[in-house]
């Protein structure tokens, strides 16, 4: 099953790099025009969620060397288990519906490694 966990571990990890770094790099106008943050928003707030977002990144990939680590990694987990629900309300109220079925996945992931850390 640890191997399984370490495979989960990375997959979330590749999924979570992506989402982080736009939240980090992209100017607000951007995210304003894609429709990713509204016009009166804060940016930092989603430069915050960005940060985090990569701070997760690295809680699941470092620990697969450094086991000490691993309640790190539970809670990064556990992390993105709740910005994953958070995700799951928002993009259900914008109605992007074909947006749902990958970030259930990635909030099963998630909690398939926060409870196998833990």
């Amino acid at each position: 099953m640890e191997n399984y966990n370490w495979i989960v571990q990375v997959l979330l990890a590749v999924f979570f790099t992506m989402p982080g770094l736009t939240k980090i790099k992209t100017a607000k106008e951007v995210l304003v025009a894609r429709g990713n943050m509204p016009p009166n928003g804060s940016i930092s707030f989603i430069r915050f969620l960005g940060v985090f977002e990569i701070l997760g990144v690295l809680a699941m990939i470092v620990p697969i060397w450094l086991k000490e680590l691993q309640p790190v990694t539970a809670l990064a987990a556990t992390g993105f288990s709740a910005v994953m629900v958070a995700a799951l309300a928002v993009h259900y109220k914008k109605k992007e519906f074909k947006k749902l079925p990958i970030l259930i996945l990635a909030l099963v992931l998630s909690v398939f490694v926060a409870i196998n850390n833990f």
